[in-house]
């Protein structure tokens, strides 16, 4: 597969979520991602944040999530 990216400890503090941000940088990380050539993401994601990944494409995989770029 190449090139491979890992997202470890993404957090958003309690007064500050639903405001974009987590998506903004899950943007930019993607972004930077595909400029560096990489062909996947994967991480492993809380309940609470699933959601915010889901919307940029990752998907369950038996033991992360991920999306191919």
């Amino acid at each position: 597969m190449g090139v491979e990216g890992y997202v470890l400890n993404m957090l958003t503090v309690a007064e500050w979520r639903g405001k974009g941000i987590a998506s903004a940088i899950m943007r930019e990380l993607l972004a930077c991602a595909r400029e560096a050539g990489a062909g996947l993401v994967w991480l492993r994601a809380t309940d609470q944040g699933r959601s915010v990944y889901e919307k940029f494409g990752l998907a369950e995989n038996p033991r992360y999530m991920q999306v191919k770029l």
